[in-house]
C-alpha cells in the first residue's frame, strides 16, 4: 500500500525558507519506520511554505497514493481546509489527520468536510492497523485512536495507551 505523509512545517525563521530547510518530525518518522517494517511504501511530503494548487496536484499525482496523512500543530490548522479541499476536488483518497492540534481538537478537524479520520496519540499502530485493513478492503471504522466519520456520524474509538519501549517494538 502506498502512503503518502504530508508534514505542515512552516518555521518562523526566514532564513529557513530561503535555505529551503524545515524541522524534523520524530512521529512522522517512526510512523513510517512501522509501516516501511511492515512492508507499505511511504513518501513525505515536507512543506515548509505554501505551494499552488497545481504544484501540490501534481505532486499527489506523481505518488499516487493510496491513503494520505496530514500532520501539524494548531499553529498551521489554517492551512489544512484548502489543501484538502484540493485532494477531494480531484482524487477520490482517504484522508487522515493526526500531530498535536487534530490530538487536542479531534473535532474541529473532523469539521473540515474533506477530512476522513483523525489520530489521536500516537499514530504508529493505528496508522499500520488502517493500512492493512485498507489494503485488504476491511472495515476499519473501529480502530483505536482513531475517530471516523461515517455517513451516521463520528465513530469516537478509544484511545491507545501509550506505547512504554518503542525502541523494542521496532526491532520485532
Amino acid at each position: 500500500m502506498k502512503v503518502l505523509l504530508i508534514y505542515f512545517d512552516f518555521p518562523g525563521d526566514p532564513k529557513s525558507l530561503l535555505e529551503g530547510w524545515g524541522f524534523y518530525s520524530e512521529g512522522l518518522a517512526s510512523i513510517s519506520a512501522v509501516l516501511k517494517q511492515n512492508k507499505h511504501n511511504v513518501s513525505l511530503l515536507h512543506l515548509i511554505k505554501d505551494i499552488s494548487k497545481e504544484e501540490f496536484l501534481l505532486k499527489i499525482e506523481k505518488e499516487k497514493p493510496d491513503l494520505i496523512g496530514f500532520s501539524f500543530a494548531t499553529t498551521t490548522f489554517y492551512r489544512l481546509s484548502n489543501y484538502v479541499k484540493w485532494i477531494k476536488m480531484k482524487f477520490n483518497i482517504p484522508i487522515i489527520c493526526g500531530g498535536y492540534h487534530p490530538t487536542l481538537a479531534p473535532e474541529e478537524v473532523l469539521n473540515i468536510k474533506e477530512v476522513d479520520m483523525v489520530c489521536i496519540g500516537e499514530g504508529e499502530y493505528p496508522m499500520l492497523e488502517l493500512c492493512n485493513k485498507i489494503e485488504k478492503k476491511e472495515n476499519y471504522e473501529y480502530i483505536d485512536s482513531l475517530y471516523v466519520k461515517t455517513k451516521d456520524g463520528i465513530i469516537k474509538n478509544k484511545i491507545r495507551p501509550l506505547i512504554e519501549n518503542f525502541t523494542s517494538t521496532l526491532r520485532k
